[in-house]
């Protein structure tokens, strides 16, 4: 049997689980529900894949603290609506700081906490999970005619729901054009029936390279 024993901070696995979760479709019945963990091999690396159906996303736990690795452990699929609720979420920061996690293709996740003597687990989904890695151009990051765009988090959310005017499918269109290295984001969304639209204009924002996004350069 295959196993990845590893140590991860628990309020970074906390925020981790709940960002999963709000990327997930809510329920325990489909593996649409579940976290695909996939270990990068023969690196210290994991792919942490959620989807509701409508979107995809894909995070990569770096510098992972291996305390033990047996064999190649195999793409598995945790049920995140139970792994959301695990009683280590309900204590306050500063009680727990290391979680001790255990993964392996027959039992799911453990989770527990030695110095606390708390012990908790993720149960397996049985299924197939959606080929993902056939969804991303993996040659995207490399085009020379990529230009990267960096606003507000918080901002750009307020303007996509005040903007969004049809409200059973909430699609507003993002549109930008490059001029003297600045940029305007124009955001538009009408009602059902086109009697009124709104557009929204985010003022100019410097476009800069991915260096400098990875180099912190802001």
């Amino acid at each position: 049997m295959a196993k990845l024993f590893f140590q991860i901070d628990k309020d970074k696995f906390q925020t981790i689980v709940k960002n999963c979760y709000k990327n997930s479709a809510k329920t325990s019945k489909s593996v649409l529900g579940g976290l695909h963990i996939v270990k990068v091999k023969g690196e210290n690396k994991l792919k942490l894949v959620t989807t509701d159906g409508n979107r995809l996303c894909v995070m990569t736990l770096d510098e992972l603290d291996i305390l033990e690795e047996t064999g190649n452990l195999k793409p598995v699929i945790i049920d995140l609506e139970k792994l959301a609720k695990i009683s280590f979420f309900k204590f306050k920061k500063g009680l727990l700081h290391l979680l001790q996690i255990t993964i392996d293709d027959e039992n799911g996740m453990t989770i527990s906490d030695p110095m606390a003597d708390i012990t908790d687990k993720g149960k397996l989904i049985s299924g197939q999970y959606p080929k993902f890695e056939q969804l991303i151009d993996k040659k995207y990051y490399q085009r020379k005619t990529r230009q990267s765009v960096y606003v507000n988090c918080d901002l750009l959310c307020q303007v996509l729901q005040s903007t969004a005017r049809n409200f059973r499918s909430q699609i507003v269109e993002l549109n930008f054009d490059k001029k003297d290295n600045l940029a305007k984001i124009y955001i538009s969304g009408k009602d059902p029936d086109d009697k009124f639209s709104t557009t929204t204009i985010l003022m100019p924002i410097q476009i800069r390279g991915n260096e400098d996004f990875h180099n912190g350069n802001f």
